[in-house]
């Protein structure tokens, strides 16, 4: 709600799905928004970026939907000539939403934890992070401990366990594709000089 010089917006709480179906639905429209944030140029849909409320996916921060497309990279005389680096090839696939299973660089250039929307199933890892230690001592002191990650919302639960995207890739692809229908359906509309794009 906007109120001039402040707003107010609604809470998000992450919630499990009610049953196996529940948790379909949850990845057949996880497929729709992916094909929606492909379609919208969206990117930064990562892990915290992302609440499981039940049988819905919701988008909490979608402050980078229709992102530009960086220049290509130019090295000296050397130009990347478009659509043959690696770096176009992510760009120009869903990958770049965030949503897909992803990792960040893990410390000593090893594997790091899985940072994507739908991804960071299992075990929650720990990272390196300033923390005071030996607090209300003598000997309190800043210091680099290992600390476990806050429990993450973005994936749906049945119960007191994680509905596993690798058990629902199935149903993933399908809502990808119905979504990916839907917009050739309309693809008159949505090239018109009327279009909501």
């Amino acid at each position: 709600l906007d109120r001039g010089d402040y707003g107010w917006m609604a809470h998000v709480a992450a919630r499990p799905c009610e049953s196996r179906d529940a948790a379909e639905r949850y990845y057949t429209r996880a497929g729709m928004l992916l094909a929606l944030l492909h379609l919208l140029r969206g990117t930064d849909c990562h892990w915290e970026n992302l609440v499981a409320a039940g049988e819905h996916p919701v988008l909490v921060d979608a402050e980078a939907l229709f992102h530009h497309d960086l220049a290509p990279a130019v090295f000296g005389e050397d130009v990347v000539p478009p659509g043959t680096s690696l770096d176009h090839a992510f760009e120009q696939s869903v990958l770049r939403t965030g949503l897909l299973p992803r990792w960040a660089p893990g410390q000593d250039g090893g594997i790091g934890l899985d940072i994507s929307g739908l991804g960071g199933v299992g075990h929650l890892p720990s990272v390196r992070q300033r923390q005071w230690v030996a607090v209300n001592t003598d000997t309190m002191r800043q210091d680099v401990v290992e600390a476990p990650l806050a429990p993450r919302a973005n994936t749906p639960s049945l119960g007191e366990q994680q509905a596993d995207p690798d058990d629902y890739v199935d149903w993933i692809v399908t809502g990808f594709e119905a979504f990916c229908g839907l917009v050739q359906s309309r693809r008159g509309l949505l090239l018109s000089s009327s279009s909501p794009l």
